[in-house]
C-alpha cells in the first residue's frame, strides 16, 4: 500500500459492541461474537489506529451492543485516547433504548445530536449519513426499538431529503459517505451458516433481508456523480463492490471474526484501501468457529485489499 502522496488517510472501524453489563455473556452471528471483551479488544484497537497514525477515524456504529449508557461511556472513554479526530454514526445496536441518540450525541461530541452531517478535508466533502432508524410495522419511524411495533431497520425522510438537498446544492466537489447499514449486497456468498448458526439454503445465498441494506438511499448516491465511495459497517463481513464508478465497501465486526479495522488512503485520483487487525490474534481464533466455516466474512482478495481509481476533479 502506498504510503507517500496521500491528500489524506482515515480509519473505519465499526460494530465494537460493547457490552460491559454484568449479564453479558457472549453470542452467536457468523461466528462467536466476544461481548465479554468487548471493551478490552476496542482498547487494543485504539492502540493499532495510533500505530497508522491516521488524519481521522470513523466508527461507523454499533459502538455497543445494547445501547445501555454504562457501555457507552465505557466505549467514549476508551476512543476518547484516540489523538486524531473521531467521527461516530450510531447503528441499530446503539439505538435500542429511549435517549440513546442524545446519550451518544453528548459523549462524541455531535452539535445537536445531529448526526447527518458534512466535513471537509482540504478539497472533498464528508457525509455522514445517519441511517440506522427502527421502521415499526404501522410505517412510522422510531429512535428505540419495539420489540411489538418492529418492522425493519429504515432511514427517515428528513435524512433522505438533507441528503438529496445536499448533492443538490453541490454536485461537483469530490465526496465520500459514510453510513453504519451497508447500501450495496452482492447478489450470492458462500455462507455456510446463517446468523445465529442456522442451515442456509442451496446456494448463492441471498443476504438482502438478513441485514437489511440501505435501499432508500441506493438511488440517492447513484445519481450524485460527485461521490467516489461509501464506507458502512453492520454485515460483520468485508465486502468492495463498485456500481456506476462508486465503491462501496463494508468493513467487519471489530468483536467478531476477523476482528481487523480498514485503513483508507486518498490520493487525487484513486484511494488505496486495506483492513489490518490486532497484534496479538487471539480474538480472532476465539471468535471463529471452526465447525460453521464461516471464514468469507473475512472477504475475497479485493475486499481485504483495493484501489478504486477514478478521475480527479
Amino acid at each position: 500500500m502506498s504510503q507517500d502522496n496521500a491528500e489524506f488517510t482515515f480509519v473505519i472501524i465499526t460494530d465494537t459492541h460493547v457490552d460491559v453489563r454484568p449479564q453479558a455473556t457472549d453470542g452467536k452471528w457468523w461466528n462467536r461474537t466476544l461481548h465479554t471483551l468487548s471493551l478490552e479488544v476496542l482498547s487494543a484497537a485504539v492502540q493499532e489506529i495510533e500505530a497508522r497514525a491516521p488524519d481521522f477515524v470513523v466508527h461507523c456504529g454499533d459502538v455497543t451492543d445494547k445501547s445501555d449508557e454504562v457501555s457507552f461511556r465505557k466505549s467514549a472513554q476508551v476512543l476518547e485516547a484516540l489523538p486524531m479526530p473521531l467521527h461516530f454514526l450510531p447503528g441499530n445496536h446503539d439505538t435500542y433504548e429511549s435517549g440513546s441518540r442524545q446519550l451518544a450525541a453528548r459523549l462524541f461530541h455531535v452539535e445537536q445530536a445531529r448526526f447527518h452531517r458534512t466535513e471537509h478535508v482540504g478539497r472533498w466533502r464528508l457525509i455522514f449519513i445517519d441511517a440506522a432508524y427502527w421502521q415499526n410495522k404501522d410505517g412510522s419511524v422510531g429512535e428505540a426499538f419495539s420489540a411489538e411495533n418492529y418492522f425493519d431497520m429504515t432511514t427517515p425522510e428528513l435524512v433522505l431529503t438533507w441528503l438529496r438537498t445536499e448533492f443538490a446544492r453541490d454536485n461537483e466537489t469530490p465526496t465520500l459517505c459514510f453510513m453504519h447499514p451497508m447500501v450495496v449486497v452482492r447478489p450470492g456468498y458462500p455462507v455456510s451458516r446463517l446468523p445465529g448458526g442456522g442451515l442456509p439454503p442451496p446456494h448463492p445465498v441471498d443476504l438482502s433481508e438478513d441485514i437489511f441494506p440501505s435501499r432508500e438511499i441506493r438511488p440517492i448516491l447513484a445519481g450524485a456523480a460527485c461521490v467516489k465511495a461509501v464506507f458502512s459497517g453492520h454485515g460483520h463481513f468485508h465486502d468492495c463492490v463498485v456500481e456506476d464508478d462508486i465503491l462501496y465497501c463494508s468493513t467487519g465486526a471489530m468483536e467478531e471474526y476477523p476482528c481487523e479495522m480498514r485503513l483508507v488512503k486518498i490520493f487525487p485520483n484513486r484511494l488505496e484501501t486495506e483492513v489490518f487487525g490486532l497484534a496479538d490474534n487471539d480474538c480472532a481464533q476465539q471468535s471463529y468457529i471452526q465447525e460453521w466455516g464461516n471464514d468469507w466474512v473475512a472477504g475475497r482478495e479485493q475486499d481485504r485489499s483495493m484501489t478504486h481509481s477514478f478521475q480527479p476533479e
